[in-house]
């Protein structure tokens, strides 16, 4: 699959950052109780920089800049 522009190849990376937490989430969406660092801000933090983090290297190394 041949992806162009920058957004398009961001959007792959955060997406393939997104999917390991996936099924952690839909775990958790049966689960009776959260657990601790569920509710814990630094989480959700360290989540979304990772998933960031996915979009920003994948926009990195596909796109040669």
């Amino acid at each position: 699959m041949d992806l162009s522009g920058l957004f398009a190849v961001f959007c792959a990376g955060c997406f393939g950052g997104l999917l390991p937490e996936l099924p952690r989430w839909h775990r958790l969406r049966f689960s009776p109780r959260l657990p601790h660092y569920a509710k814990r801000p630094s989480y959700w933090i360290v989540t979304a920089a990772m998933i960031v983090c996915g979009g920003v290297l994948t926009t990195l190394y596909g796109t040669g800049i």
